[in-house]
């Protein structure tokens, strides 16, 4: 099952105030009645922490200029590729056109930027390809020349996706 973002979180909020809703009266009057409105409200931040750490996003590019971002729920199969749950993302090439991602390894100040951290992937048209890293950065966007990070010692992987291949 895969869902756009937005579902995700309609779902989030909708589920808390059904079963909510759905409690007969007789439990509401108990004392138990405090601990279960606890955990019914738990729900949706269990959800997002389990959407957000074990769900891979699923890239759908369909032209040079369109993509929609999804969120794998359940494993599934696309093209005879199977979609398997983890720290990865996927992107499925609807285009009829090859498109490229590459990264970029954003090093600290002090070290020597002459290391060829930089990698390209080609994706052929109407395929699956899985990534490592959990997201794309820039998608149809150029790198910037520099990014932030939260100590000077830091190294920053960014990723970029492209219609343009090598």
């Amino acid at each position: 099952m895969i869902l756009s973002t937005w579902q995700i979180w309609v779902i989030a909020i909708l589920l808390p105030i059904i079963l909510l809703l759905s409690i007969p009266k007789k439990i509401k009057d108990s004392e138990n009645f405090t601990w279960l409105g606890i955990v019914i409200l738990l729900l949706p931040i269990c959800l997002a922490v389990y959407c957000s750490w074990f769900c891979p996003n699923v890239y759908y590019i369909t032209s040079c200029s369109e993509y929609s971002k999804k969120i794998l729920l359940l494993p599934k199969s696309i093209n005879q590729t199977k979609l398997s749950l983890g720290n990865k993302c996927y992107i499925v090439n609807h285009t009829d056109k090859s498109i490229l991602l590459n990264t970029k390894l954003y090093l600290k100040e002090t070290e020597s930027n002459n290391l060829n951290t930089n990698k390209a992937f080609t994706i052929q048209p109407q395929s699956v390809f899985e990534y490592e890293e959990n997201s794309i950065d820039f998608i149809f966007e150029e790198f910037p020349i520099s990014v932030t990070a939260k100590s000077r010692d830091e190294a920053k992987l960014r990723s970029q996706i492209t219609c343009n291949t090598p």
